[in-house]
């Protein structure tokens, strides 16, 4: 089980120097994303070539009382092309 955060600044400029803006084509041309499962909020999306892998590592963490948290606090990623 998983789930996606905002990544923090200095990590947003990290993952950015591994990206390319998509050309024209795309696939996923006009589809939009929701913010989050229900919600009627549409997220501003810039699309990019998919040649970028990244290998996430989290812990497996829960709240007290068995819940899962929103956001992973730690754990390790790493980028190829």
């Amino acid at each position: 089980m998983g789930c996606t955060v905002a990544l923090r600044p200095e990590q947003a400029r990290q993952v950015a120097g591994h990206l390319t803006a998509a050309a024209p084509g795309h696939p996923w041309t006009g589809v939009r994303f929701a913010a989050s499962w229900g919600s009627r909020d549409v997220l501003d999306v810039v699309l990019v070539r998919p040649e970028a892998v990244a290998e996430i590592s989290a812990d497996r963490s829960t709240e007290h009382g068995g819940r899962w948290p929103q956001g992973t606090a730690s754990g390790d990623a790493a980028m190829s092309r």
